[in-house]
Parts: C-alpha cells; sequence; structure tokens
C-alpha cells in the first residue's frame, strides 16, 4: 500500500510540474503579447504622426494646375512627376522620424507609400504601411508585423473665415485687456505665417467683433436700407440693439425687420468686417484688436448673433463666402466667443436696458443653436463655435458655452489666453488635414 502511495504520489508530483511549466510558458507568451501590441500601437501612432505631418507639408508645394493649353497628355504626366516626387518625400520623412533617439529603427526595408491626387479639389489621400519587428515575436519569427496608416491633407482653394467675438466690457479693464490684445495679435500672426506658408493654397479672413451690452456697426451704415431708428440722428455713433423676437437671434429677413440704430448708449469700437489675413491685412486686424478697449455690461447675444452676420454673405455684412462656394469648395465659418463674465443685462427691445438674466441666458442657447444648426442651403453648419470663458467665476454661463461649442471650449484663468489662442490658431491651420 505505502508503495502505491508513493507513486501515486510521485504522478502527482509530474503533473504539477507539467501544470507549472505550462503556467510559466502561457505567462510569458500572453506578458510577450502585451509587449508586442502596445509596441504595435506606439509605431502605428507613430507612422501616422509622421504621414499627417509629412502630408501637411507637402501641401506647402501646389497641386499643379493644368494650364490653359496644356494637352492631357502633358499634363498628366506633369501630375504623375508631382506625385512620384510627394511618394518619395512622404517614404524618407517616414524613414526619419521613425528612428529612435540613438538613430535605431525597428523598420524592415523602405516604407511603401501610395499617393492619390485630386486636383479639383486640391487634395492628396495618402496610405503607408512600413513593416516592424516587434520586441517579443521578432525573437522567434522572421517576418515582421505590417503596420498601416491612411491621411488626407486639403486646401480647397478656399478659406477659413473666422469671426472673433471678444467682449470688452467694464470688468476686462486693466490686465484683462491687455492680455486679451496679445493673445488675438498672437492668433492673428500665426494665422497669416500659415497664410503665407501655405503659397496662396490656403486663405483666411478674420472679422472682429466686440461686444458688451450692444455692438457697434460703425457710421458707415447710416443710409443702409436694412437699419432704422437713430441712424440719421448726429448723436448716434454706430450702436444697434435689438429686432424684436424671434428676428433678433436670426440672420435674414431684414426687409421684414430692419436693425434698429440707438442713441445716447455706450458700446464698443466699431467690427471690423472680415478681412483677408495677408500682409496688409495682418497689420489692419492687430491694429483693431490693440485699438479695444473695455466699458460697458455684458449682452452675449449681441455678440455672438453679429459674429454669425458678419460671418454671412448676405446684408449687413457680405465679405464672407456664398452658400455655392461653402457647399462646393472647401470654406469653413467659425465664431470664436470669448468673455470674462455672465450676461448682466437682457433686451427691452430695442435696447438692452434689462436685468432679466435667465431670459439673457435663453436667448445665448437659441443663438448658438441657430449658428451650429444645419444651413440647408449648404447642407453644412450655419458655423462652428468655439467658446473661451476668461476668469469666470459663474458655472452657469461656463455649462452654457460649454453646450454651445462645436469646436472646443475653454475655462482659463489669468495668463492663461495667449496659449488658448494659440492651440485655436493651430487647431485652425491643420483643418484641412483629416483621416
Amino acid at each position: 500500500m505505502s508503495q502505491m502511495l508513493r507513486k501515486l504520489r510521485r504522478a502527482e508530483e509530474g503533473a504539477v510540474a507539467v501544470f507549472a511549466a505550462l503556467g510559466f510558458f502561457f505567462l510569458v507568451v500572453s506578458t510577450g503579447a502585451v509587449i508586442d501590441v502596445n509596441a504595435a500601437l506606439k509605431e502605428r501612432a507613430r507612422l501616422q504622426s509622421a504621414l499627417d505631418g509629412g502630408l501637411l507639408a507637402a501641401m506647402q508645394e501646389k497641386i499643379p494646375r493644368r494650364g490653359a493649353n496644356e494637352s492631357e497628355q502633358a499634363y498628366a504626366d506633369r501630375l504623375s512627376a508631382f506625385r512620384e516626387q510627394v511618394e518619395q518625400f512622404l517614404r524618407d520623412h517616414i524613414t526619419h522620424l521613425m528612428k529612435g533617439a540613438d538613430g535605431a529603427s525597428n523598420l524592415e526595408g523602405a516604407p511603401t507609400v501610395t499617393l492619390t491626387i485630386d486636383p479639383e479639389n486640391a487634395s492628396m489621400h495618402a496610405e503607408a504601411s512600413v513593416k516592424v519587428r516587434m520586441p517579443f515575436t521578432g525573437s522567434f519569427f522572421t517576418e515582421p508585423v505590417k503596420i498601416g496608416a491612411g491621411a488626407e491633407a486639403r486646401t480647397g482653394y478656399g478659406s477659413i473665415e473666422v469671426a472673433l467675438v471678444l467682449d470688452t466690457t467694464g470688468s476686462m479693464w486693466g490686465s484683462k485687456i491687455a492680455e486679451l490684445r496679445g493673445a488675438a495679435k498672437e492668433f492673428i500672426d500665426i494665422i497669416h505665417d500659415n497664410a503665407q506658408a501655405s503659397n496662396g493654397q490656403q486663405t483666411y479672413k478674420i472679422a472682429i467683433v466686440p461686444f458688451a451690452q450692444y455692438v457697434n456697426i460703425g457710421t458707415s451704415f447710416e443710409n443702409a436700407w436694412w437699419l432704422s431708428g437713430d441712424n440719421h440722428h448726429p448723436s448716434w455713433h454706430g450702436c444697434v440693439g435689438s429686432r424684436i423676437y424671434p428676428h433678433n437671434v436670426k440672420d435674414g429677413n431684414y426687409s421684414i425687420a430692419k436693425m434698429v440704430a440707438v442713441r445716447n448708449v455706450s458700446c464698443p469700437n466699431a467690427i471690423t468686417p472680415l478681412t483677408e489675413v495677408d500682409d496688409s491685412g495682418q497689420v489692419l486686424l492687430k491694429a483693431r484688436i490693440d485699438a479695444l478697449s473695455a466699458n460697458g455690461w455684458t449682452y452675449i447675444p449681441a455678440g455672438l448673433v453679429w459674429g454669425w452676420r458678419a460671418l454671412s454673405h448676405k446684408a449687413p455684412f457680405t465679405q464672407g463666402a456664398t452658400d455655392q462656394d461653402v457647399k462646393e469648395k472647401n470654406v469653413r465659418r467659425i465664431v470664436i466667443l470669448m468673455t470674462d463674465g455672465a450676461n448682466t443685462r437682457s433686451p427691452t427691445y430695442p435696447k438692452h436696458s434689462g436685468w432679466n438674466t435667465t431670459l439673457a441666458n435663453n436667448l445665448t442657447t437659441e443663438v448658438c443653436d441657430k449658428i451650429k444648426a444645419t444651413n440647408p442651403a449648404t447642407g453644412k453648419r450655419h458655423a462652428d463655435i468655439i467658446t473661451i470663458t476668461f476668469q469666470v467665476n459663474n458655472t452657469t454661463i461656463k455649462n452654457l458655452l460649454k453646450n454651445c461649442a462645436t469646436m472646443g471650449s475653454y475655462d482659463v484663468g489669468s495668463g492663461g489666453l495667449s496659449s488658448v489662442f494659440n492651440n485655436i490658431a493651430q487647431q485652425l491651420v491643420k483643418l484641412h488635414l483629416s483621416m
């Protein structure tokens, strides 16, 4: 009996050893698999970043356009040569950026790049793949892992049109308005420099819409057909109030409900219409930013709705792209709203002398919803919205503006505006890079 027990014990010990060995094996394999998966994800991210950056850089070279007297074959040959040039640039760019800090690379062979060019829409689509040695399975298998990525860059020979809707109320006085001036001018410089670097393929237009309790459209519209009220009075300085609801939250129907000029009220600097950010436009826009001064109470809907109107191609302001261009070309409209506080005034029609903040907040939400609604004429939003709350403590308005935004909402304290405007400018610069 004792001999049988000893044999059984030895058999059990052997089984335990086998299971332990198998367990150790599976542990090693699973750990190695995790290492390889993480490595593959890291390499794919590096490939995607390299492809995105390379394609964006390649777009600085203008896609060839067919000459008026150029034959179809001659243009096809020129386009093919351009494609081969860009593909080689992308292969070299990916190879360089996927090297480690020590110059070593995990790539097996050269990257594969396939480029498709759409001259009509001024866009390029690239697919890239690389073969990478994995740290774990690479020790057992000679075949590397294939990793792929895709990117599309578009310029569309169109434009990005931006309305900077800036709070210049009395609470912005002093260091706040100084910080806003500096941040907004940096924003303009970044946009200008990118426009210059794109060799005309990417154009930008910026409107400046200062707001407080009212908005100032400028006295040059004194005789405009869409304006009524005090516009012919000597003491009118360009201030406008609200049309009767619901026209006050719309862009249109000015023959039915005209804009209303108001006098004996305080309003900010006049709106600067959409201005192309070329050399002269850069100087003009920065000068208008420098001229901003702080005064008055806060009524956010006035700024929002006039930011929308500044982007429109319809009167009162007509510098925006037509609906047809928005639909057929790569044109993007964006309202950037910056405020340092909550609504403190509400409309009494046409003036804004009420104190009903609930009404003002409701109208703010309604204007937001209308701006980001789909325009039936284009199939796209009337405009996207970015919101910035600057040294704001009121959670109601912060949440309201966060829900208003379609392209990001920022809440910053003192000293944070420069970074936010810089980030937004970089975001706009990369708008035509997708996938």
